[in-house]
């Protein structure tokens, strides 16, 4: 933290910025009924500012996702963050394509152990590159084709690189959780 200078304690939002303003040197004329320093009043205290970057570079989160159960299962399965909800998804043709659209099947559950297909679920997808700090660019859409069975429409992984694919579960009562998941796209 560095002093930045003895400055009267601000008594709003705009004062704030005002003051700012003339310690950094800015242009000291000022709209009509503008308020002055000397208008300020207040007791003098000295301000800080942290000079860190308010935007760290995004770091890649540590998530290990579950494998499915079974041999020779081609679905990827974890567990959402308090472990209310177990999702199982695939790319349906197989492969999850760079830059092209594709659907998800989707199998979502609630618990972990004895699994019970969730029905009546809202079910959100989302992606997000890390390394390069952003996100998809289309808003894909689920749909209930049975009783905990969902299909993804309209997923398009638009660039190689890493992903996190997130999905987001609501259940009828309004409870949420996310399960997260990692990949690599060639």
């Amino acid at each position: 933290m560095v002093p930045l200078a003895l400055l009267p304690r601000p008594r709003s939002l705009a004062l704030s910025g005002l003051l700012l303003l003339s310690a950094c040197g800015a242009d000291r004329s000022r709209p009509e009924g503008a308020a002055s320093l000397s208008q300020v009043g207040g007791e003098p205290e000295v301000v800080e500012v942290d000079l860190e970057p308010a935007v760290q570079p995004p770091r890649r989160p540590s998530v290990e996702p579950v494998e499915a159960p079974g041999e020779g299962s081609d679905f990827r399965t974890a567990t959402s963050a308090a472990g209310r909800y177990t999702v199982r998804w695939r790319p349906v043709g197989g492969e999850v394509p760079n830059n092209r659209h594709f659907e998800l099947d989707v199998w979502l559950y609630r618990g972990t152990e004895e699994l019970e297909p969730l029905s009546g679920a809202r079910l959100y997808v989302s992606g997000w590159m890390p390394d390069h700090g952003h996100g998809l660019v289309v808003s894909p859409k689920a749909s209930e084709q049975e009783p905990g069975h969902y299909l993804v429409r309209g997923m398009l992984l638009h660039m190689g690189g890493f992903w996190q694919v997130f999905f987001d579960v609501i259940d009828a009562n309004g409870i949420s959780e996310r399960a997260a998941f990692e990949l690599e796209l060639p």
